[in-house]
Formats: structure tokens, C-alpha cells, sequence
């Protein structure tokens, strides 16, 4: 019985990490190039977001997030965008930011960006990118110990 349960478990596993199309919403062309123009690291009360902490770094942190709006546009506009060209977007965006002195409350700004760029194109997770970007580690491995 224990290796049954192990054996529906790597099958869930399995189809979890299944690479499949995504439709984007109509639209999300149009959405993702409006999400490029708009300000970006700005204080925003309603996610109790006090805008970047180092007002310099600004234009830098907005250009590394709108290259990772670039990349979701070009994937959009593929015949058949996969998940995993998302997934790469994002790995190559969240990579930008590894020597960028940024702290809490801008990585986490970071990912509500990335987070309102799935939502435009009905992507529903990043695979634990985001977390591990702010917290160092997926969360998931740190609640299973």
C-alpha cells in the first residue's frame, strides 16, 4: 500500500510538471504593452507598498521588469505559448535581480509585477520562483521539514 500511495503521488508530480499551451486572454497584447508604459516602484497604499527604497535604482528596476514584459509579449504573440516559456521568462528576469541590492518590500513589489503579468496571460503559477526570489527557498520544502 505505502508504495501505491508513492506511486499516485509521482504521477501527480508528474502531470504537475507537464508543459502545456496557455491561452492568453484576448487581449493580453494590448494589456502587457499598457503594463510596460505605466510608472513602476511608486508607492501604492493599497498594498501598503511605501515605493522604492533607493530612489536611483528606480529606472534600472523598472527597465528589468519591463524585459520581463518584453519576453511575455514575445511568447504571447507565438502561435502556441507554452508554460515553460513563461516559466523562462521569469527565471531569466528573477535572474537579473540577483546583485541588485533590493529589500524586502521591493522583491516583493517585484513579484506582484510578475504576478500581474500571469494574470494577463492565464498563467497560475511560477513554480515556486517567486517565493524562493523573496524568501530563499520554496516555501513548500520548508513547511514539509
Amino acid at each position: 500500500m505505502k508504495y501505491f500511495f508513492s506511486f499516485i503521488g509521482l504521477l501527480i508530480i508528474i502531470a504537475c510538471n507537464k508543459d502545456y499551451s496557455i491561452t492568453p486572454n484576448e487581449n493580453s497584447d494590448i494589456l502587457i504593452q499598457n503594463f510596460i508604459q505605466k510608472e513602476k516602484f511608486i508607492s501604492d497604499s493599497s498594498i501598503y507598498y511605501p515605493g522604492i527604497m533607493s530612489p536611483e535604482l528606480k529606472p534600472t528596476y523598472t527597465s528589468k521588469i519591463n524585459k520581463i514584459a518584453q519576453e511575455f509579449l514575445h511568447v504571447v504573440q507565438n502561435q502556441e505559448p507554452k508554460k515553460s516559456q513563461y516559466i523562462d521568462a521569469i527565471k531569466k528576469g528573477l535572474t537579473s535581480f540577483e546583485n541588485e541590492p533590493l529589500d524586502t518590500e521591493d522583491k516583493e513589489r517585484v513579484c506582484l509585477y510578475i504576478e500581474e503579468l500571469m494574470d494577463i496571460v492565464n498563467l497560475k503559477s511560477s513554480e515556486g520562483l517567486l517565493n524562493t526570489f523573496v524568501y530563499g527557498k520554496f516555501l513548500g520544502v520548508i513547511l514539509s521539514n
